[in-house]
């Protein structure tokens, strides 16, 4: 069956770290594998195709019957210096038409159309830049192949070993991260180019400026890829027409705000070396089911701080889907609700969107990945970053109601410490995002009223514990 989203790839400075992580904490299949220019391992999830990439000391020209070698921006430099995610490829209908016109809109040629024919069948395909930098285009039409993967990959042994059913379903979502002003212009290119329709984040959203959250300086524009494009173009279509079912995705543009050069979108262009692909969010039918299986395996996730589940009406939300506040709040899900209007006795949830985000996947501060379940929700977790805004604002009032109260007990300077939090490691663990392997040990956060440290101390614990946690809403 076609897809819309072939596969997307990554080049990265050591392929078994990557290739265990996904396996291991993401649950993801080896089904292909090649070597030459590059060391390359194919590995799925239900309908979620990644190429994983390592540049190799290989002279080895293109050959005629395989797929071509790809690399990210360090194919035009000596050697391999930050791990990217960058060649979304896609499936189409025409490549020749898909080339044409988006090189006609400004794309560089990476390929030219060309056509593969093997014992397995033929593809045709070209390669072409995007307009965000450091994302490439692969285009193929593999309806006439029947091998694994693509022309050159040989089939893994253990591709027959699939026992049950992937957790991880398909592609919600892809992020880009660009630079300041670039969003209209590259949503208009992907529209001219492909068909893409905008559509609102959220009911509130200005469509000219998209959705803007001041608080963590970063605009969102989103598009959304009209299914028949990717399938039929001018009478071609594919022969198994009746049998396909809607996949279409999503793409996200965020960029920085002007006066705001410490959020995330401008430490993601900072770390990554200018605009790239930022993460890709993943759907599942159970985000309960699958965290407990995944965080069980290894996969180590982002928290938010725990007055996020004691906001007035959170457990009447979570309760109101069928789920446990308990749960959830080990797990580490956001819960955004949306209601079928503002009227609503606010006790039914109509729609809704579950999100959580892993650790940074790379040495830097840069790619990551979400995991997503949606019931009628169309939005990306807006109501999520302003409840995390408001539980911050709240772990910050009690840990200024606690050192008061703690004042107030004292009827002179302590000549011992008197209280003790958990150490900076454990609180880094917890909140910042500093770049993290996805398969961690996970261990328990939390407060030890035992040990003890001086007044002074946790004063300054506090302002910084509060200064982490606002990085939480930096990943929405």
């Amino acid at each position: 069956m076609p897809g819309y989203i072939h596969h997307i790839q990554w080049c990265v400075a050591d392929i078994e770290v990557a290739k265990k992580s996904l396996v291991e904490g993401y649950q993801f299949h080896l089904i292909a594998s090649r070597e030459g220019q590059n060391r390359e391992a194919v590995l799925t999830s239900g309908e979620i195709t990644f190429l994983l990439s390592q540049r190799t000391a290989s002279k080895q020209h293109d050959l005629s019957d395989c797929y071509p070698w790809l690399r990210c921006r360090c194919r035009d430099e000596p050697s391999h210096e930050i791990d990217s995610v960058f060649n979304v490829c896609l499936e189409v209908g025409d490549v020749d038409k898909t080339f044409t016109n988006m090189t006609n809109n400004g794309s560089k040629i990476l390929h030219p159309p060309s056509k593969i024919f093997t014992p397995q069948g033929s593809i045709h395909y070209a390669v072409v830049t995007s307009p965000c930098n450091n994302v490439i285009h692969s285009l193929v039409n593999t309806h006439n192949f029947q091998g694994v993967f693509l022309p050159g990959f040989a089939a893994s042994q253990t591709l027959n070993d699939k026992t049950e059913a992937a957790m991880l379903t398909h592609i919600d979502h892809v992020t880009y991260v660009v630079n300041e002003g670039e969003s209209e212009n590259i949503l208009g290119w992907y529209r001219d180019c492909c068909g893409m329709e905008k559509f609102q984040i959220t009911p509130d959203e200005d469509p000219e400026e998209g959705t803007v959250f001041t608080d963590v300086g970063m605009k969102l524009n989103a598009g959304d890829w009209i299914s028949e494009w990717m399938c039929r173009e001018d009478g071609v279509m594919w022969q198994d027409e009746l049998e396909q079912h809607p996949r279409n995705f999503k793409l996200v543009i965020a960029e920085p705000l002007a006066d705001r050069e410490d959020s995330h979108v401008h430490s993601f262009l900072r770390d990554h070396g200018g605009p790239g692909l930022q993460h890709i969010a993943f759907s599942t039918d159970s985000i309960t089911r699958t965290m407990k299986r995944l965080t069980k395996n290894g996969a180590f996730f982002r928290k938010p701080p725990p007055t996020y589940y004691t906001l007035e009406g959170k457990i009447e939300e979570i309760q109101a889907i069928g789920e446990d506040p308990k749960t959830f709040q080990e797990l580490g899900i956001l819960i955004d609700p949306e209601y079928t209007n503002e009227n609503d006795e606010k006790d039914l949830v109509n729609s809704y969107l579950l999100q959580i985000f892993s650790f940074p996947i790379f040495d830097t501060n840069t790619f990551f990945l979400e995991i997503i379940q949606r019931q009628g929700s169309r939005g990306f977790g807006g109501g999520n970053i302003r409840a995390l805004a408001a539980s911050i604002i709240e772990l910050e009032k009690q840990h200024r109601e606690r050192i008061t109260e703690t004042k107030k007990k004292l009827t002179r300077a302590p000549s011992r410490k008197i209280l003790r939090t958990s150490s900076h490691n454990d609180m880094e663990t917890l909140f910042s995002f500093k770049p993290r392997q996805l398969l961690k040990s996970i261990t328990k956060h939390t407060f030890n009223l035992e040990d003890t440290i001086s007044l002074e101390e946790l004063k300054m614990e506090t302002e910084r514990m509060a200064k982490i946690v606002k990085s939480i809403i930096h990943c929405i």
